[in-house]
């Protein structure tokens, strides 16, 4: 899969895929509780506009409540321009 090569992608592809899937800020905190990781709303905001960056625990549980692979939260395939397989 192509990945666009960018930094800090994680917060954009959460915003998109939270509200391409019709979650709230809120459920995904919510969800997130549930499974150990107590992440308020505003650090969720955070994360979304790129002022917080997402450490590495985050970011599997992330991808797990949204129901999206590791590749899926960090590549952006429609904007792709680099090739990482080469």
């Amino acid at each position: 899969m192509k990945c666009q090569r960018r930094r800090n992608v994680v917060g954009s592809r959460v915003h998109f895929l939270r509200r391409q899937k019709g979650i709230t800020q809120l459920e995904i905190c919510l969800k997130l509780q549930e499974i150990g990781l107590p992440l308020s709303q505003s650090a969720l905001s955070k994360i979304e506009s790129g002022e917080r960056r997402v450490r590495d625990a985050e970011l599997f549980l992330l991808a797990h409540v949204l129901d999206v692979s590791l590749e899926e939260l960090l590549c952006d395939a429609h904007l792709a321009d680099m090739d990482f397989s080469e």
